[in-house]
C-alpha cells in the first residue's frame, strides 16, 4: 500500500503520516524497525526518568506511550482488516501512562518491548492483502483503515523520537533510509 493513495483520514493524522519518509507501508515498517532496533539504554543514560517539565512524561513513560499507542493501533487495524464494522472506544493516553509503571521498569526491558512490538506490526500488516487494507473502520468517532494506521503508527513514533531529543536532550542517531 503506498501512503499516497491513502483514502482520506482524520487531519489529526496527517502531520504524523507526512514525518515518514517512505512512500511504500511495508517498507516504511521495515526501515522504523531498523531504527529502533538500534536505540540502545546507552542512549538513554541518566535520563531514563527525567521529565523535561513538571507533569510532563519520564524519557521511559514516553517509550511506553510509544509501545501502547502502537498496540491499540495494531488492535484497531487487525478489527477494520476483518471487517469488523462495531465502532471502537478511544483511549486516554494519560491514564494509561499514569498505570503503566514504566518507571518501574528497566530501559532495556522497555527496548526490547517497542522492538517486539514493531516486528508484531510487522507480521500482521504482512498478513493483509489490499482489500483489508483500505476498509474502512471507525475508532473514536473517526473513519481510517489499516493501511493509515500503519503510516501513523510509525510516524508516532518518530515524533516521541524527535520530542524527545529536541526537549529532553537525548541524542539519537536513527535514519529511515
Amino acid at each position: 500500500m503506498l501512503k499516497s493513495n491513502l483514502p482520506p483520514h482524520h487531519p489529526y493524522l496527517t502531520h504524523y503520516i507526512n514525518l515518514v519518509k517512505q512512500d511504500e507501508l511495508l517498507k516504511a515498517l521495515e526501515a522504523s524497525l531498523h531504527f529502533l532496533s538500534e536505540l540502545s539504554v546507552a542512549d538513554f543514560e541518566g535520563k531514563e526518568l527525567y521529565a523535561y517539565a513538571d507533569g510532563k512524561w519520564t524519557t521511559q513513560e514516553v517509550l511506553q506511550h510509544i509501545i501502547d499507542t502502537e498496540r491499540v493501533m495494531t488492535y484497531r487495524a487487525m478489527r477494520f482488516a476483518r471487517k469488523d464494522s462495531t465502532e471502537l472506544p478511544g483511549f486516554d493516553e494519560n491514564h494509561y501512562s499514569d498505570h503503566s509503571f514504566a518507571n518501574q521498569r528497566s530501559m532495556q526491558n522497555i527496548l526490547d518491548e517497542l522492538e517486539l512490538m514493531r516486528k508484531s506490526t510487522i507480521a500482521l500488516y504482512q498478513s493483509l492483502n489490499e482489500e483489508q487494507l483500505v476498509f474502512l473502520g471507525t475508532a473514536n468517532g473517526n473513519k481510517n483503515c489499516a493501511a493509515t494506521l500503519g503510516f501513523f503508527t510509525i510516524g508516532h513514533a518518530l515524533h516521541h523520537l524527535n520530542v524527545l531529543q529536541e526537549r529532553y536532550g537525548i541524542i539519537l542517531r536513527y535514519s529511515q533510509q
